[in-house]
């Protein structure tokens, strides 16, 4: 495994050129960390992306194959003994491609990233194209109810708006937008007012997430592109070396917290503020994926998960002791949730 480093870089033009002073932190060895794990959901590649407040209601996407429906969003209550036989709300139309839903303060009303506004009924192929080559379809962000009611529109733009996010406080959402010549992050108000660039200049920035405290954000990014930067129209964004980045809420104090030279993605900060965990494949020559965890207080990163399940998008519960994932089982994709030591 190489050495983790946290870089001081020079911020861009949407953040200030002051540095910041980070230590080197400390690479510690893996340790399996999850125990009790059950699976969540019975659909097709799914993948958790919100949980309610109270951490009763998570919601998920999932990205149906072969079907005339792409992925659509849901909400899956712990509550509800049936859950595990797949009985869930469907909150988005039905039609189109549904990704990221996140819960709204109050966990009444959710937002995801929808296509139903343009791609009708077979989504246009989308099920044969890579992830960021169906993302240049037309995207706009929606909310619904967690009873499957459509709601507004989010005000938007005529570019590729998802991956929306509100801020702890409900003041704030931060979203991916390539309204600008590349993918960058966008901070706005709630309902889609008053945009201005938060993460721009980079060839890939996104996946932005939340502090508890809603002061930082932390996402995933590339600054340069891949040479030759030739990208067809059926071809992916290459994110084959993305790392972990962190700033303010302003866009200032930028920083650079990993440096695998690798696939690290879906970033996602536990209550406490100073574990992040992360998916990457840096250590691997399969490319498969697992979990780790980076204490920015203390300077550590250290693997949590191994094996073969290529395990991605962690979403930390609210009690901080669960840890929902998604990952393979019997040559599928479902949501597993289990409890994590945070020892």
């Amino acid at each position: 495994m190489r050495h983790f480093t946290l870089l001081t870089i020079v911020l861009f033009t949407a953040c200030n050129s002051s540095k910041i002073m980070v230590n080197n932190p400390k690479l510690l060895p893996p340790q399996e960390r999850l125990s009790d794990v059950g699976v969540l959901t019975t659909k097709t590649g799914c993948y958790p992306s919100s949980w309610s407040s109270d951490g009763n209601l998570l919601a998920f996407w999932n990205d149906k194959k072969g079907g005339p429906i792409c992925s659509q969003a849901y909400v899956l209550d712990l509550n509800n003994p049936d859950h595990d036989k797949g009985d869930v709300v469907r909150i988005s139309p039905g039609y189109g491609r549904a990704l990221d839903p996140e819960f709204l303060p109050g966990d009444s009303m959710l937002m995801y990233t929808t296509t139903h506004q343009y791609e009708i009924k077979e989504c246009e192929g989308d099920t044969i194209k890579p992830f960021f080559a169906r993302m240049r379809s037309m995207n706009s962000i929606f909310t619904s109810s967690v009873r499957g009611e459509m709601g507004q529109q989010i005000k938007g733009s005529n570019a590729v708006d998802a991956q929306a996010r509100i801020s702890p406080t409900g003041k704030v959402m931060v979203f991916t937008s390539n309204r600008t010549v590349s993918y960058g992050i966008w901070r706005s108000n709630p309902d889609g007012s008053n945009p201005i660039p938060l993460i721009d200049g980079f060839y890939f920035a996104g996946e932005p997430r939340f502090s508890p405290n809603g002061e930082h954000v932390v996402f995933r990014a590339r600054k340069n592109a891949p040479k030759p930067n030739k990208i067809a129209e059926t071809s992916d964004l290459d994110l084959r070396e993305t790392e972990l980045y962190m700033c303010k809420i302003d866009g200032t104090e930028l920083v650079r917290l990993t440096d695998f030279g690798a696939a690290v993605a879906n970033p996602c900060f536990h209550p406490d503020g100073k574990h992040i965990f992360f998916s990457s494949n840096h250590h691997r020559s399969d490319g498969k994926r697992n979990l780790f965890v980076l204490n920015i207080v203390n300077n550590t990163v250290q693997q949590i998960t191994s094996g073969d399940a290529d395990e991605t998008h962690p979403i930390v519960h609210p009690d901080g002791n669960r840890l929902a994932y998604s990952a393979l089982f019997n040559d599928d994709r479902e949501v597993f949730l289990a409890n994590i030591s945070m020892n």
